[in-house]
């Protein structure tokens, strides 16, 4: 099969190709913003909300890319498509762009910055197996940023507390996932996931151990009295109707 072809820095290129400067302050300090987006029968989904949200983000982190938003989102649209006759035999497409402040002492200095935007095929093997069975997820004692570090809206690549919170919830139950809170024990985006809470009978099982309800991990007043790692098994069996429900 032919290769993927990303762009970095104004050229296109294989994908395994791309290579980064190892001074860019994205390596050294985690100085970058990115969004993800994927393709549905190879069309991109939702696009404007993704371009939304990376101007947000760089806008909010002061970072030139030398570009309007309308040119990088150009860019996005052609890296899709010098990449369409791939998806009959590799699937749907991974859409990841990205950009770093570049090389620099200070972040007021830095610049010019890396601009890329990678393609490659979606890892359904990853999570085929989870949709008949399930997988666990971990309620890790490693937390989500605290709101005044840096601001929630940016997605941004400053995530170690992702790489520790997989470490742990890996240390409790071989495989889980890391579900992270916030500072008060509010559900957050996870490593890969968004998981909400949902009717306990029907779709989230706590452990016996944890005593506190799926439904009050969201609730910004309820106490957590879980013990600090708590597993759940996450599984998406077919949910009752309403009349038939026995949820309490």
């Amino acid at each position: 099969m032919a290769e993927f072809v990303s762009y970095l820095n104004g050229e296109w290129i294989p994908t395994d190709e791309c290579k980064i400067d190892i001074f860019d302050r994205g390596l050294l300090m985690g100085d970058a913003v990115f969004d993800v987006a994927r393709t549905y029968n190879g069309k991109p989904f939702k696009l404007e909300r993704h371009f939304a949200r990376m101007a947000r983000s760089l806008k909010y982190t002061r970072m030139d890319i030398g570009m309007t938003p309308d040119e990088f989102g150009d860019i996005v649209l052609e890296a899709v498509e010098r990449n369409q006759a791939l998806v009959p035999d590799a699937g749907d497409l991974i859409i990841w762009w990205f950009a770093t402040r570049g090389k620099g002492a200070w972040a007021w200095s830095a610049g010019p910055g890396t601009v890329g935007c990678r393609i490659a095929a979606v890892d359904f093997s990853r999570f085929a197996s989870f949709f008949s069975t399930g997988t666990h997820g971990v309620i890790t004692k490693v937390r989500s940023h605290a709101p005044g570090t840096v601001e929630t809206k940016v997605k941004h690549y400053t995530r170690m507390n992702f790489a520790m919170a997989e470490l742990e919830a890996n240390d409790t139950v071989p495989g889980g996932w890391p579900i992270l809170t916030d500072q008060e024990g509010n559900l957050t985006e996870g490593t890969i996931n968004a998981p909400r809470t949902t009717r306990p009978s029907c779709r989230a099982s706590p452990a016996p151990s944890c005593s506190t309800s799926p439904t009050s991990w969201a609730s910004p007043s309820s106490k957590r009295t879980c013990s600090p790692t708590t597993s759940t098994l996450l599984t998406r069996p077919s949910c009752p109707s309403p009349a038939q429900a026995s949820c309490p």
